[in-house]
C-alpha cells in the first residue's frame, strides 16, 4: 500500500493538496533544506498522522507556511 501525504497551507490561503510517495519524491527532488538532510526521506518515514514543517526545514521560500501530513 503506498503512502499519501496532505499538503497543507497554514496561512490562511486555503491550499490543500493529496501526495502519494512518486509525488513526494518528484516535487521535492531539487529542494534546499537546512543541514542537508534529505526531505524526501524525511517524509517517507512519517508514521500516520506525523506532520512536518516545510518552512522549519526548507531553505526555499516557495514552501513557507506549508505542512506535510501522513494520512494513509
Amino acid at each position: 500500500m503506498k503512502k499519501e501525504f496532505l499538503m497543507k497551507d497554514t496561512s490562511g490561503r486555503g491550499y490543500t493538496r493529496f501526495l502519494d510517495e512518486d509525488e513526494i519524491s518528484e516535487t521535492f527532488k531539487d529542494t534546499q533544506c537546512v543541514d542537508d538532510i534529505s526531505i524526501i526521506d524525511e517524509l517517507l518515514y512519517l508514521d500516520l498522522g506525523d506532520k512536518f514543517d516545510l518552512d522549519a526545514w526548507c531553505l526555499d521560500g516557495e514552501w513557507s507556511a506549508t505542512i506535510i501530513i501522513r494520512t494513509k
